[in-house]
């Protein structure tokens, strides 16, 4: 029970009147000349008794009907149980965007806590976070200050959000929520009924850091060809300076313009540096986070490939990349990869983890089922480690005529409709196939080539497997070498506690060298959180591994395009009113309070028949003073 007009319960006081007004009058001194009238029976003695009853309720009845039209003018409202009722606040990046200095997730809070107003008080809400996977913050109840405490400590996190799992994850909950609002800078889907939607934010220029990356040029120096690539999602040309510092310390800095919705990208020789190395731009723009990058530099590691086949462009690629040794296929030593040109199969013998297997060329063209004419080359939208900074715009192939593609292959390219570039696994080998032939094609010949034979050198010899860099959001699995965790391998290691200073420790490390929350099991190290960007470590005994997590640029960094009006989507079942103006005359929400019941009408009511019956008691027909009754003057 509430008023929504508190103020007027001051006029109370006005009940009051109606006693004081009614008070005895004091007694007189009168003077008369006989007493024998006076010593008759009182009045009070002689008053029938229903004439006192009405004498005293008449006096509350005018006291009642002045409280009740009191309390109808402060509008008493009866709040029912309110049930259930979801948030689901978009925290990507892209929400802490900044416009006129107010960012996204800043108007975000607004419209969620203008939303909990239209709420029973004592509805219970959930509020749940969507980056970088849906999270239970706590459970509210709406008129309580925690919720408003609870979104005000929100941040904006470095990684993308998937908006449809957290409206899963809130419709799932038990008991289910009667209403689910989200609050997000993306349009609802197209029919979307489980939530209601309430999209924030304005079209603003900003410019990202989107790639950084690191080349050893040798094995023996520690040169380093550092990659830098920026990238303008505004309208206008950016000048900024870019600026590489190694362990706090500058060592490159130069200028770089940026034309409208364009790139640029800068290279940077460094020498004997290892480690982590930063990246920044003084980018004025929407959003800070994308304005830093770290890449990881160490030495190069070594790859031994065994090389057959005497192909002048693969041996040309093979020699030029830093870190790989070429052996004979009969060597002596175990080798970490085997490259096979002029092989139909893939090789069965051999202790090598992969293959890249190049088919045999025909000697002349034989028509379609030959050798074709070469082709454009079009590369797969889907991401692989080998077409990683590959650009094959502008390549032609010639496709040479092979077996049948196995059905698990992942086609990265291909070339007038017929595969090109593929990847499969083969008796618990990876397999890189380059169906092309060389000799008639331009791929030798372009700066592509080289890029793509160390990337499959690179994923056939397992370096996937341990990254340096992951982008924020991302699963985090590392593996733990068996050396480093000899104590974790004993049958009581689990058994030991917290206390024993014998038990062995896995800790990871984020950016503000706090405990990461990690998962173990046996050699596999899982990191339950990386949505901010920095430099990672894990120590697990000897071991000390650096990582680095970077900003989700790919899916976040683009806010030119108009997020869409501060509007409501609203369930099918729930009603709004449409309003034009700045928004377009989509539907915004009714102002509501679901559950709450205003009692003005009723309590005026009762005024009105409270007065009814003090008239009446006060009806002269009803109510008149019987003869002989008096009163003291």
């Amino acid at each position: 029970m509430g008023f929504a007009n508190p103020a007027a319960l001051w006029l109370l006081a006005l009940a009051l009147v109606v006693l004081l007004a009614q008070r005895r009058r004091p007694t007189q001194r009168v003077a008369v000349a006989a007493l024998h009238l006076w010593n008759a029976p009182s009045a009070h003695a002689t008053t029938p008794l229903a004439w006192r009853f009405r004498k005293h309720w008449l006096l509350l009845l005018q006291a009642a009907v002045i409280v009740a039209v009191v309390l109808a003018i402060a509008r008493p409202m009866w709040t029912s149980r309110g049930g259930y009722a979801a948030i689901v606040l978009d925290t990507s990046m892209s929400m802490g965007a900044r416009t006129a200095g107010i960012t996204r997730l800043d108007t975000a809070r607004q419209r969620a806590a203008a939303w909990v107003e239209t709420l029973p008080g004592s509805t219970r809400v959930r509020l749940i976070t969507t980056s970088p996977a849906p999270r239970m913050i706590g459970e509210f109840v709406a008129a309580d200050r925690g919720l408003r405490s609870a979104l005000a400590g929100l941040n904006a996190t470095d990684a993308g959000a998937d908006l449809d799992a957290a409206v899963g994850y809130a419709r799932a909950a038990d008991p289910g929520p009667a209403r689910v609002l989200v609050v997000a800078d993306t349009a609802a889907p197209p029919g979307e009924q489980r939530a209601e939607w309430i999209t924030v934010g304005q079209p603003a220029d900003n410019v990202a850091l989107t790639v950084l990356s690191a080349k050893p040029l040798s094995t023996a120096a520690q040169d380093v060809e550092v990659l830098a690539e920026l990238r303008n999602h505004g309208r206008a040309a950016v000048t900024t300076n870019l600026t590489l510092s190694h362990e706090g310390a500058t060592v490159s800095r130069q200028p770089v313009v940026v034309g409208p919705h364009g790139s640029a990208r800068v290279v940077v020789l460094l020498h004997e540096i290892t480690g982590v190395v930063t990246a920044r731009i003084d980018a004025n723009d929407a959003i800070a986070a994308d304005n830093t990058r770290q890449t990881l530099i160490s030495l190069a590691p070594v790859t031994r490939v065994a090389f057959s086949g005497g192909s002048y462009f693969v041996e040309r690629a093979l020699r030029s990349r830093a870190g790989v040794v070429l052996a004979a296929p009969t060597a002596a030593e175990p080798v970490d990869v085997l490259v096979c040109s002029g092989c139909s199969n893939v090789p069965r013998d051999g202790s090598f983890a992969g293959v890249l297997l190049i088919p045999p060329q025909p000697a002349a063209p034989t028509g379609p089922t030959g050798a074709a004419a070469a082709a454009p080359m079009t590369q797969s939208s889907e991401p692989h480690p080998v077409t990683r900074a590959l650009e094959l715009a502008g390549t032609a192939a010639a496709i040479i005529p092979s077996t049948p593609t196995p059905t698990d292959a992942v086609i990265m390219a291909s070339a007038g409709g017929a595969p090109a570039l593929l990847a499969y696994d083969s008796a618990g080998r990876r397999v890189v196939e380059l169906r092309v032939d060389l000799e008639r094609s331009s791929l030798p010949l372009t700066p592509a080539f080289p890029v793509l034979i160390a990337n499959a050198i690179d994923w056939l010899a397992g370096r996937d497997r341990r990254p340096t860099e992951y982008s924020a959001g991302d699963p985090i699995v590392r593996l733990v070498p068996p050396a480093a965790q000899d104590l974790a391998s004993r049958p009581d290691a689990g058994s030991r506690g917290a206390g024993d200073t014998a038990a062995p420790q896995t800790l990871v490390t984020g950016p503000r060298q706090e405990a990461i929350p990690t998962v173990t099991d046996g050699h596999l190290v899982t990191v339950t959180s990386s949505a901010e960007a920095g430099t990672y470590r894990l120590r697990a005994g000897a071991l000390d591994d650096v990582f680095v997590v970077n900003p989700a640029t790919n899916s976040e960094s683009d806010v030119s395009a108009a997020a869409g009006t501060t509007a409501v989507a609203r369930p099918a079942s729930t009603t709004g009113s449409t309003r034009g103006g700045t928004n377009g005359g989509q539907t915004e929400p009714t102002p509501r309070r679901d559950g709450r019941v205003d009692l003005a009408a009723t309590v005026l009511a009762v005024a009105l028949a409270l007065l009814a019956a003090e008239w009446w008691l006060r009806a002269p027909q009803r109510g008149a003073r019987p003869a002989g009754a008096g009163g003291r003057t």
